[in-house]
């Protein structure tokens, strides 16, 4: 009885269809990774279409930007000066009128923004920082926080704290619809008046404060009642349009410069930093004034700083490079 035997070409073939299927699946990765590549690249240059040529300039080339903001002359390291706007640019998808501006360090900037890691207050300096922010910016115990800047000719002029307070908190809203009408709650938290939307909603029997879409309001006032620092934390629980519980609701919190300077400070951070709010504002403070370039001198703190940083990050690399 001749014993069976077996066809190796079966077995060649299916080893062969599973090396080539192997590459392909390689070849679709290296594509998709391409296709991300130029489309994070097209983004990139997408959104920098909407910012200032004077900011690319500074974003791209690294330098630092200088300028008068709200009446002092600052030297602001690149990374610190996010989408910058002088006063007399065109608004959001407008045109320029007439030729671009010659840039001095008298020109005197409407706005910008940034963003810092809490508390050690460093910015966006190197891309590590960067790919940090990016994995960390959502999540409850991110450590970043956001800072916008206005002033110039968009500057609310002086005292607009207390006017923003008793607009939204005190004044009757001109619809009269319950859900605008804020009452002051009888108990401080850290420090900070409490407002709160207590009215009843109709359609659910519950507080409007209990409403997805509401938010709290936390005052603190001087000796003198003049508001401070102006808090409005969001009380959404879920993700819009899911089920799925909201790890971070954010709280925007302002604050003015005045009287050293006429600039408006907007902060974003994540609710569960509220009771930091104090030290966020001190240090965000301290951050924008290092800025300012001091009577004789050439050069602010904060564009020090970056120089040295930059020198460090150099001699750094130089020791850790492999001996040729």
């Amino acid at each position: 009885m001749k014993s069976e035997t077996v066809d190796p070409v079966p077995s060649t073939r299916c080893r062969r269809r599973w090396r080539w299927l192997g590459y392909l699946m390689i070849a679709l990765l290296l594509m998709a990774g391409i296709v991300i590549g130029l489309f994070v690249e097209y983004m990139n240059a997408f959104f920098r279409g909407f910012e200032p040529a004077e900011m690319a300039a500074v974003h791209y080339r690294q330098k630092t930007l200088r300028a008068n903001l709200g009446g002092m002359l600052v030297a602001i390291p690149w990374y610190f000066a996010e989408y910058v706007e002088y006063d007399g640019d065109p608004g959001f998808g407008e045109k320029r009128k007439g030729p671009r501006p010659v840039r001095t360090p008298e020109s005197k900037v409407r706005s910008f923004g940034f963003d810092m890691r809490y508390p050690d207050m460093r910015g966006l300096e190197t891309w590590a920082m960067r790919s940090e922010r990016s994995r960390r910016y959502i999540p409850a115990n991110t450590p970043w926080i956001s800072v916008g800047i206005t002033s110039g000719e968009d500057y609310p002029g002086d005292g607009f704290m207390d006017r923003r307070a008793y607009a939204s908190l005190e004044a009757v809203p001109s619809n009269d619809h319950p859900m605008f009408l804020y009452s002051r709650l009888p108990n401080k938290q850290h420090g900070l008046e409490v407002y709160a939307q207590l009215t009843i909603d109709e359609r659910t029997s519950r507080p409007y404060r209990e409403d997805s879409d509401a938010e709290d309001v936390f005052v603190y006032r001087d000796q003198d009642g003049h508001v401070k620092s102006y808090i409005r934390c969001s009380n959404r629980k879920y993700v819009p349009g899911t089920k799925r519980k909201l790890s971070a609701p954010p709280c925007g919190h302002e604050f003015s410069l005045e009287p050293r300077a006429d600039v408006e400070v907007y902060v974003h951070y994540r609710r569960q930093l509220l009771h930091q709010w104090q030290n966020i504002e001190m240090k965000v403070r301290q951050r924008i004034l290092s800025f300012e370039i001091l009577p004789g001198e050439t050069e602010s703190p904060a564009s020090l700083e970056a120089e040295r940083h930059r020198m460090e990050r150099e001699k750094h690399q130089q020791q850790t490079q492999p001996a040729q």
